[in-house]
């Protein structure tokens, strides 16, 4: 094993009959798979949905391209970032816990070295069956996206992927043709020019989308069910100290219907036995990247420690579990016009100022219309704070437990009543199933804080009447359009 991670480590490097003997061996390991179907394309690689052919587990095979130190072009990814990631994802599955089915489990990995032009690294997983990227269950359970208008943006994307993969076929197949480099050129321009066109379509349906999107709250029990599943992912990885660096939508897979969830997408990810060891880099996704990772990369992306990543990451599950409830960003309109426009610096020094100034986010879930949601946007509100008052991964499970409990004895007491048929009150609750989940971890100590640390004084959540009727929609913010909902119609 030592020899075999020797030679990776130095591909580069090595003598050609090394280099030769490893290809074959990794030809082999290829051969025991058989591709099932294309799943989708990144910057650098592709994914597949596989089967080996000794068993009938459904595995992921991720090709990246491994980029060449020797050659002029910049493009592939750097054989050492991708084993930092395969060492990520063996870390997670060597560790006492084992494979868990809420986090990547690492099966193999090997080069593909068929086409010299092309070196692809591939990192095989075992698969998550039957499930969707949270961005896509938000778009279609909490918005509402007209089906036919999400489905044309899936085949589109879908488009945009088998171009992805015809460019891959085409370098393998012009591999030994003296004239390859200008016919790659020429393909590339038509590439270019069709993945343009795409992009521009895809764009207009995408603001065809936000014209007819209506949003609606996810029942209590579904909402918590998700929020205890991905906090228990997390708590296991920061567990072992491990930030996963990039977390959002895109990279939590959930199955609809169970709603069991797996985090993906190791490459930004960090782990570190020493806590004061400045070894983590600071990348992610801006909208959801915390506001001191914000700052880090304004002021050039200094390395950081790994307790700094796995706070962090609670920030961005904070502005994951915001758009979850609520239907879009923690920030203001504003902001995420900023975004839309790709003034990218712009936005990241407006929310730089948001937090700067200790501007108060609110979370308005089902309109804030029971103690319970009041208990949910409280929670959700905690973890968008200043890294010196956020909540950790343990404590954020003990906190979501006792909300749990607390709405399940809510609900527990509303179907005592309705088997004696006891007159219920309207309470807003509109799901009548408690939360199963298993709070084997949890360990309350105290109860959850309703006013933030540091004593200061609760703002006020819910809007009058009055001042709703005599406000004009385009000078309220988003938690004050939400409250004044029952008394004005702001979502025109």
């Amino acid at each position: 094993m030592y020899i075999m991670n020797n030679i990776e480590e130095n591909f580069w490097t090595i003598s050609e009959d090394d280099k030769i003997e490893y290809c074959k061996d990794s030809k082999n390991k290829f051969s025991e798979y058989i591709i099932e179907k294309f799943l989708g394309s990144g910057s650098f690689g592709m994914t597949y949905l596989a089967k080996k052919l000794d068993d009938d587990k459904l595995y992921v095979l991720k090709k990246l391209t491994i980029r060449n130190p020797s050659a002029s072009s910049k493009y592939g990814v750097k054989l050492e970032d991708i084993h930092s990631e395969i060492a990520m994802l063996r870390s997670i599955s060597e560790s006492e816990m084992g494979c868990v089915k809420d986090l990547l489990c690492y099966v193999d990995h090997f080069i593909d070295c068929s086409n010299p032009d092309n070196i692809l690294m591939n990192i095989v997983t075992e698969a998550f069956t039957d499930g969707i990227g949270l961005d896509k269950f938000i778009n279609k359970n909490v918005l509402d996206i007209p089906g036919i208008l999400d489905d044309q943006i899936e085949d589109l994307k879908s488009q945009l992927d088998q171009l992805d993969e015809d460019l891959y076929e085409f370098k393998v197949e012009i591999q030994d043709d003296p004239d390859k480099r200008q016919k790659y050129r020429d393909y590339i321009i038509e590439y270019e020019s069709k993945k343009k066109k795409l992009n521009a379509i895809i764009e207009r349906k995408e603001l065809q989308i936000e014209e007819n999107t209506r949003y609606t709250p996810l029942s209590h029990n579904i909402l918590l069910k998700i929020i205890h599943n991905i906090l228990k992912a997390i708590y296991h990885l920061h567990r072992i100290n491990l930030g996963h660096g990039d977390l959002k939508p895109e990279n939590i897979l959930i199955n609809p219907k169970t709603y069991d969830v797996q985090i993906i997408d190791f490459g930004a990810s960090c782990k570190s036995d020493d806590k004061t060891l400045l070894k983590c880099t600071t990348t992610g996704t801006i909208q959801y990247d915390s506001p001191e990772i914000i700052k880090n990369i304004l002021s050039g992306g200094k390395l950081v420690a790994i307790d700094a990543i796995k706070s962090a990451d609670m920030f961005s599950l904070g502005a994951i579990f915001y758009r979850l409830a609520n239907g879009r960003h923690y920030f203001s309109y504003k902001i995420e016009d900023e975004f839309k426009n790709k003034n990218i610096e712009r936005a990241m020094l407006m929310i730089n100022e948001m937090y700067d100034d200790n501007t108060k986010i609110f979370s308005m879930y089902n309109e804030n219309r029971h103690p319970i949601d009041e208990r949910i946007n409280n929670f959700i509100e905690s973890l968008l704070v200043k890294q010196d008052i956020r909540s950790n991964a343990k404590e954020s499970l003990d906190n979501l437990g006792k909300i749990i409990e607390e709405y399940n004895v809510l609900i527990n007491e509303r179907r005592r009543k309705k088997e004696l048929k006891i007159k219920l009150s309207p309470d807003s609750l509109t799901d009548d199933s408690p939360v199963k989940y298993t709070p084997g971890i949890l360990t309350p100590q105290t109860p959850i804080d309703t006013e933030q640390k540091g004593g200061r004084a609760k703002l006020p959540r819910k809007w009058s009447k009055a001042y709703c009727k005599k406000t004009s929609c385009d000078k309220m913010g988003f938690s004050q359009r939400a409250s004044c909902r029952p008394h004005k119609n702001c979502y025109k």
